[in-house]
């Protein structure tokens, strides 16, 4: 389904915002404690930048009250993404959630309005206000130019990034410091200039541009709730690993982040089953599943008729 009309949001106040393992990788080297967040929310509709709230400083507790009003065609979904404001570089992703308009019809035209918390992935939740008035189409109406004003911002080029939602992973197009190998088919990611991967902003993992929608796992830092768990899963792998400490006599790279296990001793994990190599760091953004060919089941799946996440291609035609 698909809303025309006018959208009124109202963002109210964020809970339990955490900063993501991807930002926090290297505080393990350093011994530091995780600073307080300075975050700002953007707003979307599908995959239209509308605006964003300003920044709150030092709190993973922000409260906002900011508005956002602005006429929707053929609109399908409303995504907000919590970031965190870096000095230098990208800003890190925190935390993003999506809303689809058709669970939104109840509210059209009927003065009545959703409020309520909306959880947020990985961590936290966000208090939200939405005004729907318009009205709702099927798919099969024709797709109409969308002309949505977009709000400028001094460093515009930090939530250039889009967000790419695969299984639980949040990836976004990153460029790699190091020599990199690619989490799904185990390649080299070649390139020199500009972003040559997607690294997931949850639990590190680094797959090609190419790769990021056959990634079959699912992201083990993604929030699990028991009402979704029996109806979402058609399929689950649950064979964890067996790691222990490795001495390292050649060089050798992490087979999730993908990057070099760098030291003279006691450079990482080793698994005795499937011989997978981690960093310390990555044992706990290892998904459980020993022993799988990522590769030979995705293409399996592709087989199917099935995507990553066992979602139907037949049922999308």
């Amino acid at each position: 389904m698909k809303f025309n009309g006018y959208l009124k949001l109202r963002i109210g106040e964020a809970l339990d915002l955490k900063p993501t393992k991807f930002s926090t990788r290297h505080s393990l080297i350093f011994n530091k404690a995780p600073a307080a967040l300075d975050p700002y929310v953007v707003v979307k509709v599908d995959d239209y930048k509308i605006g964003q709230t300003h920044t709150k400083q030092k709190t993973n507790m922000p409260t906002y009250n900011e508005e956002f009003c602005l006429n929707v065609n053929d609109g399908r979904l409303i995504e907000l993404a919590v970031f965190h404001d870096t000095p230098i570089g990208y800003d890190d992703f925190v935390a993003n959630c999506t809303i689809q308009f058709e669970d939104l019809i109840e509210t059209s035209n009927t003065g009545k309005t959703f409020e309520g918390w909306m959880d947020l992935e990985p961590e936290g939740k966000v208090y939200i206000h939405i005004t729907l008035t318009g009205s709702f189409t099927d798919d099969d109406a024709l797709l109409k130019e969308k002309t949505y004003k977009q709000f400028t911002r001094t460093r515009q080029g930090a939530v250039r990034r889009r967000i790419h939602q695969v299984n639980g992973h949040k990836f976004m197009s990153t460029f790699l410091r190091q020599p990199t190998f690619c989490f799904h088919c185990k390649e080299f990611i070649w390139g020199v200039f500009g972003k040559q991967g997607y690294q997931c902003q949850v639990c590190t993992c680094v797959v090609h541009k190419r790769c990021h929608q056959l990634v079959v796992t699912v992201c083990p830092r993604m929030k699990k709730t028991a009402k979704e768990q029996p109806i979402n899963q058609g399929f689950s792998i649950n064979i964890p690993h067996k790691f222990t400490i490795h001495n390292y006599k050649s060089p050798t790279f992490c087979d999730h982040c993908g990057s070099l296990l760098w030291g003279i001793v006691k450079q990482g994990l080793h698994c005795k089953m499937c011989k997978m190599n981690v960093h310390i760091r990555c044992k706990g953004n290892v998904a459980p599943n020993c022993g799988v060919n990522n590769v030979e089941l995705a293409n399996k799946l592709a087989e199917m008729g099935l995507q990553a996440g066992g979602i139907s291609k037949r049922n999308t035609t």
